[in-house]
């Protein structure tokens, strides 16, 4: 019996090994924290990117029929208008794919949700947006 360390010293030892294992333990969640954040912040810009794209189609689209003389028929204007309620509908389904995806993975609310707020805030100025054009741009092709 020699060769033992002594009780008080050993269970030092184990708290040593516990608060060891405990900080470990918080060090892998916090890095897992950052990668599931950087992984929501690259997922939430290639959403805004493809609204991007989809405001430029249709920027695009009406500067195309906008002089006078163009050949923007009726059937051409209907079948844009459908593409773009399509691509509208497709990324607020895939925003919300998005927010499902990490409501329970990123415990940092101060990032999670102001960014889904201010995107659904612009998703339905689309919205409004869409609408007025869809009613107005019958109006001018039923013309």
């Amino acid at each position: 019996m020699t060769g033992a360390p002594p009780a008080g010293e050993s269970l030092r030892e184990l708290r040593k090994l516990l608060r060891q294992q405990q900080q470990q333990q918080q060090q892998q969640q916090q890095d897992e924290q950052q990668l599931q954040v950087r992984k929501f912040n690259e997922d939430i810009n290639l959403w805004a990117q493809s609204l991007e794209q989809m405001g430029l189609s249709f920027v695009s689209f009406v500067e195309q029929c906008r002089p006078l003389g163009t050949r923007c028929t009726q059937r051409t204007v209907q079948r844009h208008l459908r593409t773009l309620r399509r691509s509208y509908s497709d990324l607020h389904a895939q925003l919300e794919i998005l927010e499902i995806s990490y409501v329970g993975k990123i415990s940092e609310e101060e990032i999670l949700t102001p960014t889904l707020r201010a995107v659904r805030g612009v998703l339905q100025q689309y919205d409004r947006m869409l609408r007025l054009i869809n009613v107005e741009a019958y109006k001018l092709v039923e013309q």
